[in-house]
Parts: structure tokens; C-alpha cells; sequence
């Protein structure tokens, strides 16, 4: 009579199931490392995202202030002369040390 081997004993069923281990041992690996750089990259990517529309909003903020600015000084100098950009540079600075701007 011929002998079944035992299905434990069986050395096809014992190398089906190392590859089977090691194959998902290593698919998992490689799964966390995808995800790890994944994230990392959207990380990055989100960041310059945020630093540009920060950029983009303090940019318009500022030309608004420079408007604003602008459409101020109009209320201290006559309409029907025209300021040269020497004065529009004297009265910036004297603006930034915070001294009173007199016109005569």
C-alpha cells in the first residue's frame, strides 16, 4: 500500500507557505514605505502651497496699504502741482522716523 504524506509534512505546502510569508512581510514593508513618502511629499506640497497664498494675500495687502497710502497723501499736497519723486522720497522717510510732515 502506498502512503499519503501528511499534508504538515508535505515540503510543496511548507514552501508555499514561507513564500506566502515573506511575500506579505515584504508587501507590507513596502506598503509603510510608500505611505511614509506619500505623506511626506503631500507634507511638502501642502506647505509651498500655503506659503504662496500667504505670499500672494500680504502682496495684495500691501498694495492695498500703498493705495490707501497713496489716496492719504493726496490730502496734504494742492492738486494742481505735480510732486517730483525727490519729495515723494523725503516725505517716505520722514514718514518711517515718525516725524509730523509740515507743507507750507
Amino acid at each position: 500500500m502506498l502512503k499519503r504524506p501528511h499534508i504538515r509534512q508535505s515540503i510543496f505546502v511548507k514552501f508555499s507557505l514561507a513564500f506566502l510569508v515573506v511575500g506579505l512581510i515584504l508587501l507590507t514593508v513596502l506598503s509603510f514605505m510608500t505611505l511614509s513618502q506619500s505623506s511626506r511629499q503631500f507634507e511638502r506640497q501642502t506647505n509651498n502651497h500655503f506659503r504662496q497664498v500667504v505670499y500672494q494675500i500680504s502682496s495684495n495687502v500691501n498694495e492695498q496699504f500703498k493705495s490707501l497710502n497713496e489716496a492719504s497723501m493726496l490730502m496734504y499736497f494742492r492738486t494742481d502741482s505735480a510732486l517730483s519723486s525727490l519729495e515723494f522720497t523725503h516725505l517716505d522717510s520722514l514718514l518711517l522716523l515718525g516725524r509730523p510732515v509740515l507743507r507750507g
